[in-house]
């Protein structure tokens, strides 16, 4: 059993230690787009304005254009890891975590030295490094929030768009985060030397 679907986007992709276990380990590989170019997927997804080839036996061509090729990807299939959204166009970059909360998911951003990640109602449990730095996000109020694993925690606090959460500390090898309402993102380090600053 594998770690579900794994979208590969087609800006700049993390170190290869990063995407290459993801792509070995997933069940079913689309690549967005021009990804389709650089790497063997299942699926090839997209309204084609950056692929150079066209494999016609296993594309899904969507022409709505009201979505980034990323956002019909998550509303399609349960998606559980994205890479390949670093660099390139910054409104493609902020627009990965709208599109996340758009669709609901529940997948992994994978960054170079971060990754990101929705956290749903129920809440999340996140294996990282302690000393991990954790960032939480505000898209709108966001109320009630819990968290467990966190040098600074909330319990049932509020959080509003603004700096309030950035730079929180993992003091365990878990972090957990929950909240009521409003929709929350939390960003982790997954690099040792950003850990030690």
């Amino acid at each position: 059993m594998g770690i579900g679907t794994v979208v590969a986007a087609n800006g700049a992709w993390p170190r290869e230690e990063i995407w290459k276990p993801l792509v070995e380990k997933a069940d079913m590989l689309i690549a967005l787009d021009g990804a389709g170019d650089r790497i063997q997927a299942d699926l090839v997804l997209g309204d084609m304005d950056s692929i150079s080839q066209i494999p016609n036996d296993k594309f899904l061509h969507l022409v709505e254009q009201d979505d980034t090729d990323l956002a019909k990807a998550l509303k399609r299939f349960d998606v559980s890891h994205i890479f390949g959204v670093n660099g390139g166009r910054l409104d493609h970059q902020i627009g990965t975590f709208f599109a996340l909360i758009e669709s609901g998911s529940n997948a992994i951003v994978h960054f170079d030295k971060w990754c990101g990640v929705r956290i749903p109602k129920d809440g999340r449990t996140i294996k990282l490094n302690q000393g991990s730095i954790v960032s939480l996000f505000a898209f709108g109020k966001v109320e009630e929030i819990q968290s467990s694993g966190l040098a600074y925690g909330f319990d049932n606090q509020n959080l509003e768009p603004g700096t309030r959460g950035i730079h929180n500390e993992a003091i365990s090898d878990e972090v957990f985060v929950k909240c009521g309402n409003g929709e929350l993102v939390m960003l982790w380090s997954i690099d040792s030397e950003l850990e030690q600053k």
